[in-house]
């Protein structure tokens, strides 16, 4: 009679498949946790801003609380379609000036790897090329086994 129990060999396999699964997942569920906490930051501080701006108007100009809050609400609209108007004029020369960086380093480090290749001796170079050889090969043998 087969055991209904999995092998050793099952286990393992499976536990490496769960392990790179579970850092998979928390490679992509970091990054936008961080990103929603910080959001959730920079909104709290907008609330405390308005809240405070909101108390200043409504004893100081002796406004009501809803003339105040309008008076915010719309403060807060002009400011962010600025913001966006801004942010839209900015752009093109963001992603240009991005691009233009990116093609540069990577100039550079093709040089400099250029450099340093040609600069090697042989068996600097075999050596080289046999750990990028092992680390390519133990890496395809633990995802594969």
């Amino acid at each position: 009679m087969k055991s209904q129990w999995p092998t050793v060999e099952t286990q393992i396999t499976i536990g490496k498949v769960l392990v790179v699964m579970l850092l998979l997942i928390y490679f992509i569920h970091a990054p936008l946790e961080f990103f929603h906490q910080v959001l959730q930051l920079l909104h709290v501080i907008y609330e405390c801003f308005a809240f405070v701006v909101e108390e200043i108007l409504h004893h100081s100009l002796h406004l009501s609380k809803f003339e105040c809050q309008l008076i915010v609400f719309y403060s807060s609209w002009c400011l962010g379609l600025l913001s966006a108007y801004y942010f839209g004029r900015r752009l093109p020369d963001m992603i240009q000036a991005i691009k233009s960086d990116i093609s540069t380093r990577y100039f550079n480090l093709k040089n400099h790897t250029i450099q340093l290749w040609t600069a090697s001796s042989w068996p600097g170079k075999i050596r080289l090329l046999l750990i990028q050889l092992g680390l390519l090969m133990g890496t395809l043998v633990i995802v594969l086994t």
